[in-house]
């Protein structure tokens, strides 16, 4: 199966994405970092409910279309000043656990919502928020344990820029 994940740094085809790097980043930064919060109560309900999935902090991740991709890249790092290189790439192991859920409850929290109940949602799997200014995007991601194998790059995507073919 092959699905879209974004870098910045830049990569050849052949190059294995190792999981676990976005662990390594949230506890490094500790309190400095974004998700820093959220991280740990998703990693609780994770470990209390849906012990059979794998863990956001140990994985590796992409998202299902480019389309999906270019979205997550263009909002969700907006405030970046790094480039974002696009690569399609597949799983190395096919038959590591994987999961699939809407990456906007990491960040959007609904009036009246909970981190709790929106990492309830995360891992149930089925929710998915409608973007008002974009109501034919879904923001899915992918989380596997297997680590993925770049394909090809497929795009590139600047801090100043809207996006480019390669």
């Amino acid at each position: 199966m092959i699905f879209f994940h974004s870098s910045p740094r830049p990569e050849s085809a052949g190059k294995v994405v190792r999981p676990g790097n976005w662990g390594r980043i949230v506890r490094k930064k500790g309190k400095t970092h974004p998700y820093w919060e959220a991280e740990p109560v998703f990693e609780r309900i994770r470990q209390e409910r849906f012990n059979h999935l794998p863990s956001r902090l140990n994985s590796t991740y992409g998202c299902p279309t480019q389309a999906q991709l270019e979205f997550f890249v263009r909002v969700g790092f907006r405030n970046d000043a790094r480039a974002h290189y696009l690569y399609a790439v597949e799983k190395l192991e096919p038959d590591a656990p994987q999961h699939v859920a809407d990456y906007s409850l990491m960040t959007i929290n609904a009036p009246g919502e909970t981190l709790e109940g929106q990492a309830e949602r995360y891992w149930q799997g089925g929710f998915r928020y409608k973007i008002a200014d974009n109501p034919g995007m879904i923001c899915e991601e992918i989380i596997t344990l297997s680590p993925l194998v770049i394909l090809e790059q497929i795009g590139f995507i600047g801090p100043k820029q809207k996006g480019r073919q390669r």
